[in-house]
């Protein structure tokens, strides 16, 4: 009997071993997509961040384009997305005061090696990435 009893463990242990193997990748495809999508959401965040200190720069009274352009390019450096080949759309800065401001900073994301974290397309994701701010035209 002690015998039998042997066998079954080391079946048991067989099986467990399979079924480690079975799912194992699995998790793996898991793991590398859910540290790809939070790859993706830092980087929309730090082009919201871009957006928002132009648009800071934009609501002031007397503000250039250039002005803004400038802080968004301070940003997008600081965040390591200079090289990125980012575009920036500003409306127009000459509004009346309360007038929205908006600034938007795109950026492409699909074969940009600039961006991309794991260089491999597991799973399915954006084209493009956009961060968007507005705020009110401040006055004298």
């Amino acid at each position: 009997m002690p015998n039998l009893n042997r066998l079954r463990r080391g079946r048991r242990r067989g099986a467990q071993m399979v079924e480690f193997a079975i799912i194992l990748p699995v998790l793996v495809f898991l793991l590398f997509g859910i540290i790809q999508y939070g790859w993706i959401f830092l980087k929309v965040s730090q082009l919201n961040q871009a957006a928002r200190m132009g648009t800071r720069v934009a609501v002031r009274p007397a503000a250039t384009e250039d002005e803004v352009r400038d802080a968004i390019d301070e940003v997008m450096s600081s965040a390591r997305l200079a090289s990125s080949g980012y575009t920036i759309s500003i409306s127009d800065l000459g509004v009346d005061v309360g007038d929205p401001v908006e600034i938007q900073v795109d950026v492409n994301y699909a074969n940009n090696d600039n961006i991309e974290l794991l260089g491999i397309s597991l799973l399915p994701r954006p084209d493009s990435l956009h961060g968007r701010a507005v705020m009110a035209k401040e006055g004298p």
